[in-house]
């Protein structure tokens, strides 16, 4: 065995195999399930508490005074709480904005950051991967909806440009140093606190130096993608301080679907500029037939300015049973315990895999877990290709096809959708199937 398994490693094991048993068990029928990337499982229990809720309780638009719009608006404020506490905030330095999806959070990032034209930047991040064969290395690490943002940024004239991750403490240690009179214009960094491709860890330190606004610091804001790396972790904002987190529930605990969060925080949220304004978002607002008439009056409160139309309130009431679900295993600490050990224990076992030729089956891009400064460096993402005799890959179509014929459930969606740079970077045969060969494992 690659993990030692200690007492309390046991005892969560236990939790997991009881959870597996009697909240999963019957809907899996026999399934292997491997797309934690792309998707949480929810639980018999979840989906119990927040049915009988529905059926116990009714509830209606916020955007009301009857009883039933009260008891929705207690429920959301409830959820921005537990989010809140999730992430180790105080609600009086940051407040989650309910969105659709982690992607929809950073569009509204996109459209709404103050990008000056001519001066501001809107940087992402680029990892040098290592591998001199490819002569499309290296390439961006970001989700695609965060590489997304650059053409909105150059549509307001703004140069949006990459920094690999082996320069930026550098970079932003040079910002910190340099005197800037100037108070403006602000320039955008984001990074994903983990990739989707291979599970990178990236350094909440880099959110730390930005929050510091030294030098010429204090003209850069720091988007950061937590949508992956919150799914089998612990992220404390008091201690990372980004100014932007994007958050997906349903990664967290497979339901519900349709609900994100923006996090932002309290001394930011004034610096967005609000375009487009829907319904719940003003207080006041006129026709617009004359000068006049065209005014509005946003709310004051993060949450009602950015929040456009009726959030989804009855899946936001389902969130309290997702983060009691976490709980009961044991919460991220436990979780990013037990998920480190398991996906460091399938990287030995696959490595260790031979064909009669002696050659190696796989082909591993992610690395196995390791630590900086006391930190993990590596999530539990473990991204492969299946080799033949010859060491040619084998086509990921047709080790997934493979695969669910014996019901194993096997995630290339994120990897390859999804993150589209970094698996052009390794897999430039993606879009090409290999032909059928026998099998030689």
């Amino acid at each position: 065995m690659y993990s030692t398994v200690c007492h309390e490693e046991a005892t969560l094991l236990a939790q997991q195999i009881q959870v597996q048993t009697g909240e999963l068990g019957q809907r899996l029928k026999g399934d292997v399930y491997l797309d934690y990337a792309a998707a949480g499982l929810y639980t018999n229990t979840q989906i119990d508490a927040h049915a009988e809720d529905l059926k116990e309780q009714l509830y209606g638009n916020p955007h009301s005074l009857s009883s039933s719009a009260q008891r929705s608006s207690d429920s959301v404020e409830a959820a921005r709480e537990a989010v809140l506490e999730f992430l180790g905030v105080p609600k009086t330095s940051s407040e989650p904005v309910f969105t659709r999806s982690c992607t929809d959070s950073l569009h509204l990032i996109a459209d709404m950051f103050p990008w000056t034209a001519n001066r501001s930047e809107y940087k992402y991040l680029l990892q040098n991967l290592g591998v001199p064969q490819s002569p499309l290395q290296p390439l961006p690490r970001n989700h695609n909806s965060v590489l997304g943002i650059r053409d909105v940024a150059r549509d307001a004239s703004v140069e949006a440009s990459v920094v690999e991750s082996e320069k930026v403490d550098d970079w932003l240690d040079r910002l910190a140093t340099e005197i800037d009179t100037d108070d403006g214009p602000l320039s955008l960094f984001a990074y994903p606190a983990e990739e989707n491709f291979a599970g990178q860890i990236f350094p909440l330190r880099w959110s730390q130096k930005i929050a510091s606004r030294q030098g010429r610091l204090k003209n850069w804001r720091v988007l950061m993608d937590a949508a992956k790396f919150t799914a089998s972790h612990p992220l404390n904002l008091t201690e990372a301080q980004p100014d932007f987190v994007t958050l997906s529930f349903y990664k967290l605990f497979g339901y519900p679907t349709g609900v994100g969060a923006l996090v932002i925080r309290s001394a930011t949220a004034s610096e967005l500029k609000k375009h487009y304004w829907g319904g719940g978002t003003v207080s006041i607002a006129g026709a617009g037939r004359t000068a006049s008439d065209d005014v509005k009056v946003f709310k004051g409160r993060i949450a009602e300015k950015f929040e456009d139309g009726t959030v989804a309130f009855l899946g936001i009431a389902a969130l309290k049973h997702g983060f009691t679900a976490l709980e009961k295993v044991g919460g991220m600490v436990a979780i990013e315990k037990h998920t480190s050990s398991l996906a460091s224990e399938l990287h030995h076992l696959l490595l260790d895999l031979k064909h009669s030729n002696g050659e190696q089956v796989i082909a591993m891009y992610s690395r196995d877990r390791g630590l900086d400064d006391g930190r993990l460096v590596q999530g539990p993402v473990v991204t492969f290709n299946i080799l033949e005799t010859d060491g040619t890959l084998i086509s990921h179509i047709e080790v997934m096809a493979d695969a669910a014929k014996v019901t194993c459930n096997l995630n290339k969606h994120c990897k390859v959708h999804c993150t589209l740079s970094a698996s052009a970077n390794w897999l430039p045969f993606i879009c090409i199937p290999a032909p059928k060969r026998p099998g030689s494992i």
